[in-house]
């Protein structure tokens, strides 16, 4: 929850006109006074921008679930702790009063408007109207300005007519004359009615006048309230409050009406502790106590946004909430905290403090200040103190001050100067030996010794270590622990004189400490804390290094006695450590000079940087009334569920949603910590509005858990996120019989493939098989046809020439028949034979026929055996043949011995070895 620090300027009051003025000012003094040095509760503030809707605010309640609801003028307003939301009226009116029922229903009313609205299942709320259903005409003319909730029965107020709702009908209740607001007065309610006083309201819907109340007649009475002593209290606009007696009226406190005067009430509420509130419309909020001993008063000053006060409740857990003409204040009455309004900003920034000799003195930036313990007593300076003040210590009945400028000695209002030397920044008794002072300034240590009568006296300077020292600490060893201001961290032993340091040592990172900048002690029983880099430390004799404490034992945690909390201080902040979770206080300290003070009534009083604070170390019993709530849960496309389920189960598709919860707690920051159990394996802490989105869950039971610190109370809701469709155990089994018959099919499908191309590939190869056999036949056909053209042209070549020969032979046979015999026929007939027997066309075509049978054998032995004869060719072509000698004899026209020298010799040409068969050869070839 967001603070502000709190200042305060002087309050100067309306004059009241003729001689009533010098009379209500010396009446009123003591509470001027008061309100002008005043210690005010701390006050958060909410403006429109901060919850949305306009200034004003007329009228606050309280759910039974601890959330509050504002009757604003934008509409009715919903503040959970965590996120404020907007509900206008139905015709966007001006929402003039709201009041909580007992089952759940906040009632509002408006201009000619009122009803009642409900939680719907998106943790929103859904009006019904109850004004529209009455057939009373005035209804729709009028202002509702004021609900009264009691018990069962809730009451819709006019200034002219109550409308009396039983929670089923609404009946219409004509008072005596026009009214102002009706209220609850212990058992008794109780309204105004113009010019003629009081009434009581009963159960059956009539009126009494209540006896003495003539005099309210013609006055104007805001508020009627139980009284300190069981009657009335009666509040008016201008003349005041009034208690009802038996023997009749009158004022409730002289000096609290007196400074009243003039200063408009609009406001009076009793306070649950037995005090009283009370909002004025020109001077913000008065506290008072009982009897009507004013408390506190907060005003623009000092704490308000606003001085005009609309309305006023007291929330449950004990804090006062005003809505002003501008904005909403929560006023944290029940605190353990006062803030100190420093009027003229001359306090300054508080760095010491002391309660001396029945007097409280302040040490600040701007100097020494005192105050009498008299309620309302004013500070005043001590002169010759201006400056720089860091400290204010008591020793032996002796209040000693440490300045910039040296230190004094401060008795009563006046301070003597005893040191020069420069920046008493801190001090501590020295233990054993003779009573003496030990004091860190700016250029080192130095010594005070007690005298009885005269207080302390300057003794002398510290040897050893003349740096600026801003702290020191004694640890249970006698070690004198040293914090430079700046950087520099020092354990020194002194001797028994206190005159020189025996033994310096500085600390760093080798001993632990991790960083040396800005080093700073917390004096604690036996073993000085050093806070360093974010981390608390302590000195470990046994190792002799700095040991970091764990997070339980880590800030500045001072051993206040009959303290019921500890106190923790750090970087600028304050905070207690309570039994449900550490206490934020909203104020601002020192960074880097926390300070802290106990006084003689317990309370503590903690240095501001502006002006101070008082802290009572006690943990408000409040703290915990109301721990988180499940307010909604809503899925992307913006549907809600319902709440109250044990498990609420989801569709896949819905697997993106976000949940709400609230955590009515407003006086502190929210701690809360939330967790999916099923997705996240740990406790995470909250920030932000109130709403935690999780997208496309997985199909799975979660549970959302949300609980108040780490093992506070918690609320939870189960969810559980379906399969999708195509994921459950039917789809699964549909998928199966699917692929199972896919399969099938697609082997059936390939089988089919594989018979067709099967046969394709049978047809083709049949076909390529027809092919190549009837290539195959038209080669050989071909070839045959080729070799019978060839033969059929040798035979005609052979008969061709046969038959030139044999007409040559017949010319000659005739030319020998026609001469006579002789040898000269006889020799041309034989030279004609011998010819036609070496004819060498008959080998060449024999030649060429068989080199194209046997692969051009003859070709190619020729190119192997160049010098072979064409009748060595002859040879080995017929021996290629496989014929005998016998058959290429007559076949060369020579004789046996003729073809055996003949293949003498082709051997001889072929350099075959002698045991190599020569037909084998050729036919091998």
């Amino acid at each position: 929850m967001d603070t502000k620090q709190i200042r305060t300027v002087a309050w100067i009051p309306e004059r009241p006109a003729g001689w009533r003025w010098l009379l209500a000012l010396l009446a009123a003094a003591p509470l001027m006074l008061r309100a002008q040095q005043a210690e005010v509760p701390p006050v958060t503030h909410f403006d429109k921008d901060r919850y949305q809707a306009r200034n004003q605010t007329w009228m606050i309640a309280q759910a039974p679930d601890g959330r509050m609801y504002f009757a604003n003028a934008a509409g009715l307003l919903r503040y959970d702790g965590l996120r404020w939301e907007l509900f206008p009226m139905p015709q966007r009116q001006v929402a003039r009063a709201v009041a909580a029922g007992t089952g759940g229903r906040i009632f509002t009313g408006g201009f000619a408007e009122f009803g009642y609205w409900q939680p719907d299942s998106c943790g929103g709320l859904a009006y019904h109207s109850l004004s529209e259903q009455l057939p009373y005409e005035k209804v729709h003319r009028e202002d509702i300005w004021h609900i009264l909730a009691a018990g069962d029965t809730v009451y819709f107020q006019s200034f002219s007519t109550l409308y009396c709702y039983d929670g089923r009908t609404v009946r219409v209740l004509e008072p005596p004359g026009n009214i102002m607001f009706l209220q609850q007065a212990g058992r008794r309610r109780i309204v105004q009615v113009l010019g003629r006083g009081l009434y009581a309201l009963h159960a059956d819907g009539t009126f009494e006048w209540l006896p003495g109340s003539g005099r309210f007649a013609g006055q104007t009475v805001r508020f009627i309230l139980p009284g300190p002593s069981g009657g009335l209290v009666v509040g008016t606009a201008l003349q005041g409050i009034y208690e009802e007696t038996g023997g009749g009226w009158q004022a409730w406190n002289p000096s609290l009406n007196q400074y009243l005067e003039n200063r408009e009430l609009n406001r009076g509420l009793r306070l649950a502790g037995g005090g009283y509130a009370f909002g004025t419309i020109p001077d913000g909020v008065l506290i008072t106590d009982a009897q009507g001993t004013l408390l506190h008063h907060l005003h623009r000053g000092n704490a308000l946004q606003n001085n005009t006060v609309l309305s006023l409740f007291e929330s449950r857990d004990g804090s006062l909430w005003a809505g002003l003409d501008i904005g909403i204040d929560l006023i944290h009455a029940g605190a353990p905290l006062l803030l100190y309004s420093d009027p003229a900003g001359s306090l300054g920034t508080v760095y010491a403090a002391a309660h001396h000799g029945g007097k409280l003195y302040i040490g600040s930036n701007q100097g020494l200040f005192v105050r009498s313990d008299a309620a309302g007593a004013p500070f005043r300076r001590i002169p010759g103190v201006q400056g720089q003040v860091w400290e204010l210590q008591a020793y032996g009945g002796h209040l000693i001050c440490g300045h910039n400028a040296g230190t004094f000695v401060v008795e009563g209002e006046s301070a003597r100067q005893i040191s020069d030397a420069t920046g008493g920044w801190s001090s501590l008794a020295w233990p054993g030996g003779p009573p003496r002072v030990v004091q860190s300034t700016y250029t080192g240590l130095v010594v005070y010794r007690l005298d009885p009568a005269r207080g302390p006296v300057f003794s002398h300077r510290v040897t050893g270590l003349g740096d600026p020292i801003s702290q020191l600490a004694l640890d249970s060893a006698g070690g004198l622990w040293l914090a430079h201001p700046a950087r520099g961290l020092y354990r020194v032993m002194l001797d028994d004189s206190l005159r020189r340091m025996t033994e310096i040592r500085r600390f760093g990172e080798a001993e632990g400490l991790p960083t040396d900048f800005r080093v700073r002690l917390i004096r604690a029983e036996g073993a000085p804390v050093i806070r360093a880099g974010g981390q608390h430390l302590r000195y470990d004799p046994a190792s002799g290094r700095l040991r970091r404490l764990e997070t339980s034992e880590n800030g500045q945690s001072a051993d206040f006695p009959g303290a019921a909390a500890s106190l923790r201080l750090g970087e600028g902040r304050a905070e207690l450590g309570c039994p449900d979770g550490p206490l934020r206080l909203p104020v601002s300290l020192v960074a880097g000079s926390e300070y802290a003070a106990q006084m003689p009534d317990g309370r503590v009083l903690l240095g501001l940087e502006e002006g101070y604070a008082w802290l009572s170390l006690q943990c408000p019993e409040q703290a915990q009334r109301f721990g988180p709530a499940m307010t909604g849960i809503r899925l992307a496309d913006g549907a809600c569920l319902p709440l109250g389920q044990p498990e609420i189960q989801l569709r896949a598709r819905d697997n993106s949603l976000a949940f709400a919860f609230s955590m009515p707690v407003y006086t502190r920051d929210p701690d809360l910590w939330y967790r999916l159990e099923g997705l996240e394996s740990g406790w995470t802490r909250w920030e932000g509005s109130g709403w935690k989105e999780y997208t496309r869950l997985p199909p799975g039971r979660y549970r959302f858990r949300v609980r108040a610190g780490r093992e506070g109370p918690e609320v939870s809701q189960r969810i559980a996120v379906a399969q999708p469709w195509y994921a459950t155990g039917w789809a699964l089994a549909g998928y199966a019989a699917a692929a199972l018959a896919a399969g099938w099919g697609i082997l059936q499908l390939m089988e089919r493939r594989l018979r067709a191309q099967q046969a394709r590939l049978d047809r083709e190869r049949q076909a390529q098989l027809e092919t190549q056999r009837v290539q195959a036949e038209k080669e050989k056909l071909e070839a045959e046809l080729a070799g019978k053209s060839r033969q059929l042209s040798a035979a005609a070549l052979s008969l061709i020439r046969k038959n030139e020969m044999l007409a040559e032979f017949e010319a000659a046979l005739a030319a020998a028949a026609r001469e006579p015999a002789d040898g000269r026929h006889v020799q041309q007939l034989y030279h004609l034979l011998s010819r036609y027997r070496s004819s060498e066309q008959d080998w060449a075509l024999f030649e060429a026929q068989f080199d194209e049978v046997h692969n051009q054998f003859i070709k190619r032995l020729r190119q192997q055996f160049p010098d072979l004869t064409p009748g060595d060719l002859r040879l080995a072509a017929l021996l290629k043949m496989n014929l005998s000698t016998k058959e290429i004899a007559p076949l060369l026209n020579i004789s046996v011995r003729g073809a055996e020298n003949k293949r003498y010799r082709l051997r001889k040409k072929m350099h075959l070895d002698t045991d190599e068969n020569l037909s084998a050869f050729m036919i091998g070839f």
